[in-house]
């Protein structure tokens, strides 16, 4: 990923039929994101508890869902 805000689920294993095999986040692999000349220096993940606070936030999304799709007529 080329950003914190990029990562999902997918850069945690090698290959897609490891993702789909898998029954939860290996806690032995750390995500690969490369953010070149970050400044600060980007932290490591597993490094500390405030780095990976700063890895796993997130920009908000706003979804729409009518209400009128949502009731029964």
């Amino acid at each position: 990923a080329d950003d914190w805000n990029n990562l999902n689920w997918t850069h945690l294993f090698d290959s897609k039929d490891a993702y789909l095999q898998a029954t939860h986040a290996p806690g032995t692999v750390r995500p690969r994101v490369s953010i070149p000349n970050s400044q600060p220096p980007e932290p490591v993940w597993g490094e500390s508890a405030a780095g990976t606070a700063r890895q796993c936030f997130q920009q908000p999304v706003r979804v729409v869902l009518p209400a009128d799709r949502l009731l029964a007529p």
